[in-house]
């Protein structure tokens, strides 16, 4: 039911809706959080940018990556910060996540961070930071030829 109601709310796509989307953020239900969390990232809105990165330090993993992901998905720049700490955690999937996200923000602040993990252990969080390097230095933009 409430998972459901954060769902409808989703589908509102007002600003309005956040602070709503926000208060059931203390939902105990992990599945209820998560999914607040994605609506928070389809909907887009800026405004939910600080309790998206007060979600990263949610005590279950799967809340804190859809957290990642939804602050990738509405490129506030001031996720960057909590964004670029992830990447020190030992989650592949929140290394992987953050270094995806950081590429979706695209801000220039992410790059040293980026560049370190290029040596991570895995080879898919490598990738993801290859990506994000893409992304913000602006390879594969069109050319002015």
């Amino acid at each position: 039911m409430r998972q459901s109601a954060a769902n409808a709310l989703e589908k509102i796509r007002d600003a309005a809706a956040i602070p709503a989307l926000t208060a059931a953020l203390q939902d105990a239900d992990y599945l209820v959080r998560r999914s607040v969390i994605r609506a928070m990232g389809r909907m887009g809105a800026a405004d939910s940018a600080p309790a998206l990165i007060a979600a990263l330090q949610d005590a279950d993993g799967e809340v804190r990556l859809s957290a990642v992901r939804a602050l990738g998905a509405i490129r506030d720049v001031r996720a960057v910060p909590a964004l670029i700490a992830l990447l020190r955690e030992n989650d592949v999937d929140l290394r992987y996540g953050a270094a995806a996200s950081l590429g979706e923000i695209a801000d220039i602040q992410a790059v040293p961070a980026l560049i370190a993990i290029l040596k991570d252990a895995n080879s898919d969080v490598r990738l993801s930071a290859v990506g994000a390097l893409a992304k913000i230095c602006g390879a594969g933009s069109p050319s002015n030829e």
